[in-house]
């Protein structure tokens, strides 16, 4: 029997040279935050040049990388936010790029004309992030008239990007090459596919359904205030499903925004989210480092199967276990054709297995 290692560790550049510090703490990926990709790592307090290195004042970045072996790796570059040092003890708190967007505030700026695009109003403000721009625009959406048209009065770039992307029902974020992506709001990849309970014995499983978890929600209210350009103060609502009068709905989600308002559909988008999380089952198993959100999990329980996609994963480096969240999550008959793992085929299955789902 072969055991894994697990190794867990940040890259520093300290004047050129790549040094290579192992840690503990956990990172955590999840396609609800801004920013996407959030850590706290610890480790033994290294050199003065080191921790001159990592003074988050000066731009500090690391290379988190986690692996197990067999080509199991995950692997980010990450913004240093904080530094603490206490009993000998390093403390690094990390995030990707979207805390950059949260702080870096644009004196003067615009939407731009009719002729640009989602995607091209988001590189204009990416711009102000050091010339940073969008990998691809294969998920762009056209203007609708003028509801996409803002200005800014000192706001920063994510808190005036956020309600234009989320109208047009997408999301924004960095991910852990440091690129730029510009996706559906639920994109999901079943390509990646996470078992659980087969390949990775589940060492520990949540089941809940929470009302107080502020997770699900059977309607959403956005409001919307924002100083036009004439100095007067402007409102607007948005408000999902479009039938909602505020009778016979059990769990309201109110949100507001300081912001020019983008035109309808932002509530929509966030209820179709909220409305897929109202069960929780959250396993807990060996780190698996292909595990991202958007991937496929199935999970096999005694009492029957669970297949849906991952909304979030934690990675712990102190214990090697994963702690999953799925969204969308449906019973499905065992050995669904849905769900062969990757690198097998419908002819690995064994005759009279069912290939639908119930």
């Amino acid at each position: 029997m072969i055991v894994s290692e697990h190794t867990h560790s940040i890259t520093v550049d300290v004047d050129g040279t790549p040094v290579i510090l192992p840690v503990g703490g956990s990172v955590t990926l999840d396609d609800g935050w801004a920013p996407y990709i959030q850590a706290e790592v610890t480790c033994a307090k290294p050199s003065a040049d080191v921790l001159e290195a990592l003074d988050p004042r000066g731009g500090a970045r690391v290379v988190l990388t986690s692996s197990r072996g067999g080509g199991d790796e995950f692997t980010a570059d990450l913004g240093v936010r904080s530094r603490v040092v206490a009993d000998g003890v390093l403390t690094l708190t990390l995030a990707s790029d979207e805390a950059i967007a949260q702080d870096v505030s644009v004196v003067f700026d615009w939407g731009g004309g009719p002729e640009l695009t989602l995607a091209d109003q988001v590189d204009r403000f990416l711009w102000h992030l050091g010339g940073a721009a969008l990998v691809d625009h294969d998920y762009d959406v056209p203007r609708e008239g003028d509801t996409w048209v803002f200005r800014l009065p000192g706001m920063n770039v994510w808190e005036t990007l956020e309600p234009v992307v989320q109208q047009a029902g997408r999301r924004l974020y960095n991910d852990e090459e440091r690129l730029w992506r510009l996706v559906p709001a639920s994109r999901n990849d079943p390509t990646v596919q996470v078992w659980l309970g087969r390949e990775a014995v589940i060492t520990e499983l949540e089941d809940s359904i929470d009302l107080d978890a502020d997770l699900w929600a059977d309607a959403v209210v956005i409001r919307y205030e924002w100083t036009d350009l004439a100095g007067e103060r402007q409102q607007a609502t948005d408000v999902a499903p479009a039938n909602y009068d505020g009778n016979g709905l059990t769990r309201v989600r109110v949100l507001d925004y300081e912001s020019p308002y983008p035109g309808p559909g932002a509530a929509q988008h966030v209820l179709n989210r909220a409305q897929a999380q109202g069960h929780q089952l959250v396993p807990e198993a060996v780190n698996q480092y292909q595990a991202r959100p958007g991937a496929r999990v199935i999970v096999v329980r005694p009492d029957g199967w669970m297949a849906g996609f991952i909304s979030a994963v934690t990675f712990s480096f102190d214990d090697n276990r994963m702690r999953i969240t799925p969204r969308e999550l449906i019973p499905i008959t065992e050995y669904p054709w849905a769900g062969i793992p990757a690198g097998e085929s419908w002819a690995d299955s064994a005759p009279g297995i069912p290939w639908t789902t119930p």
